[in-house]
């Protein structure tokens, strides 16, 4: 029996239980810039971020980032393991840089709640304990043949166990005309269409209701 009478007058800080070492399931839950101290930066005074991720347990991990050219490439490796995948070259296409990312509105727009598998390493430094996070590239993400046009717009509401192509298009294109203001914003909604379909990594005549509602998914994020 959960003691939720003596969970309510319980004083001081609670910290979530700890991510144990092997691989999770996890959630991008929150973001931490900084403390009582200021903004976190490195030592080389680039600015840092701290991701938290949980799993269905509430049980976290953190991972400091740091947001410059040359440390780019675990913010880079972390969203491409993301599932759906982040557009990768559409944020190069924009050009995106690693300190776009110290804006807290467009980083929290960009990271919480996306969803990847990682795995965990605890290890002792110097008497503290601290955690390694690794990445996992999702399962069937691998690039793959025909791209197909986009398929024309029809009003069919889509069925709660998955989508038909027409029914994906429609949902893809609900989410671009939110961004509507956005340069390019038709380009960019067909090309996110285009790469979400070669994700599935097989050819349109083998994909099903959930693998519609995966290419919807995919091509309606903004990266």
């Amino acid at each position: 029996m959960y003691a939720w009478q003596e969970k309510s007058e319980q004083e001081g800080a609670v910290y979530a239980e700890k991510l144990p070492n092997g691989k999770h399931r996890v959630t991008l839950s929150r973001l931490i810039f900084g403390n009582r101290n200021g903004q976190f930066v490195s030592r080389s005074n680039d600015p840092q971020v701290m991701l938290i991720f949980s799993d269905e347990q509430a049980r976290e991990v953190g991972q400091m980032v740091t947001l410059s050219d040359k440390a780019g490439w675990v913010l880079a490796r972390l969203m491409g393991c993301f599932d759906p995948p982040a557009n990768l070259a559409r944020m190069e296409a924009d050009g995106i840089e690693p300190n776009h990312f110290a804006n807290e509105e467009f980083a929290e727009k960009q990271l919480l709640d996306r969803q990847l598998d990682i795995e965990v390493a605890w290890e002792q430094q110097d008497g503290k304990e601290f955690a390694t996070v690794t990445p996992l590239k999702p399962s069937g993400t691998t690039t793959a043949p025909p791209s197909t046009d986009a398929p024309p717009r029809t009003n069919d509401a889509p069925p709660s166990a998955g989508m038909t192509k027409d029914q994906a298009w429609n949902a893809v294109v609900e989410a671009w005309n939110k961004r509507s203001d956005e340069p390019d914003a038709a380009k960019k909604r067909n090309e996110a269409w285009i790469k979400a379909v070669k994700d599935r990594n097989k050819p349109e005549t083998e994909f099903d209701p959930s693998d519609w509602s995966k290419v919807a998914e995919e091509a309606s994020l903004p990266f």
